[in-house]
């Protein structure tokens, strides 16, 4: 690994292309030599000791620039992209901010220059404590998008999908407070998703069958009272939400289900006796629910538990 200070000679790079300097020991302030590689296609920061603050309005004449990695192991370090009024004349398609502090001086506001951001394929904007109702428009803007990572921040409002063709395949906006009942059609408007994480938010309401559209899905975790019908879904963590509905629901046709956590939500009615054909059930958690009756002699089906 290199360590010590990025040398400032790298500003005579002008017709650098690539600069990949992660995952080492660098120390010191972020670079200012970054504004004269006006030729950058990818650059990437992340994983160094970096400290002090960074402003993207600098990458502004970056045309060429595609692919974006900045992020610091220094708690204090800070990305900031709203101190000057510019527009950026890159389009990314890797954007990857986590862990950077964004605006926190401005209160930790989304970074409006995704507002031109059309071709993207790939976000991480994790833990950065981002305040602001979600941007649906982002994933109606970018149709090419892939995957978005928004966990650990404090987005409000509804996730809603816009009726347009979507290649998400990977969705993580746990940890949030995102709100509201998902729509019916979301397994139509998403059915190349494969890992969708959305617990710790603030969801409620019913079990959108639509779900069963999602052919790729094989992980699904989070504040969504749904279940995959006819998927092959084999962990399903539904925990600490507000979401309805019956067991006999959740339970109705997926047999490979392993992994199943409903607790602490608003689940009702009584254990079915089908749970004693989940054969390959290793974990079953409903605490906190509004269940009653007793517990089915069909459990004993299930030496796995």
């Amino acid at each position: 690994m290199f360590d010590g200070k990025l040398p400032e000679c790298l500003h005579n790079l002008t017709n650098l292309h690539i600069l990949d300097l992660s995952n080492n020991l660098f120390i010191g302030n972020f670079p200012s030599f970054t504004t004269n590689l006006t030729s950058l296609a990818y650059m990437s920061l992340s994983g160094n000791y970096l400290q002090g603050s960074f402003s993207l309005s600098t990458l502004a004449n970056h045309s060429k620039l595609q692919a974006l990695y900045i992020s610091s192991e220094i708690p204090g370090a800070q990305i900031e992209t709203e101190k000057t009024s510019w527009f950026p004349k890159f389009q990314l398609t890797i954007l990857n901010l986590r862990c950077c502090n964004i605006n926190k001086d401005k209160g930790s506001i989304i970074p409006s220059f995704l507002l031109y951001q059309y071709d993207l394929r790939v976000v991480d904007l994790s833990n950065n404590k981002l305040v602001g109702e979600f941007s649906n428009w982002f994933i109606k803007d970018n149709t090419r998008l892939n995957a978005i990572y928004l966990r650990n921040n404090s987005f409000a409002g509804n996730f809603h999908l816009f009726s347009t063709s979507h290649e998400l395949q990977y969705i993580d906006m746990s940890n949030n407070n995102i709100s509201g009942v998902l729509q019916k059609d979301i397994g139509n408007l998403l059915p190349e998703v494969s890992n969708l994480n959305l617990s710790m938010n603030i969801f409620e309401g019913n079990i959108p069958t639509s779900i069963g559209e999602m052919k790729e899905l094989n992980f699904l975790q989070g504040s969504i009272s749904i279940f995959a019908y006819g998927s092959s879904i084999q962990s399903l963590y539904l925990s600490n939400n507000n979401f309805s509905g019956t067991l006999k629901e959740i339970l109705k046709f997926n047999r490979q289900l392993s992994i199943l956590d409903l607790s602490n939500n608003s689940i009702s009615g009584a254990i079915p006796s089908s749970i004693g054909k989940f054969t390959s059930m290793t974990i079953f958690l409903a605490a906190e629910n509004k269940l009653q009756g007793e517990i089915p002699f069909d459990f004993s089906n299930i030496s796995s538990l």
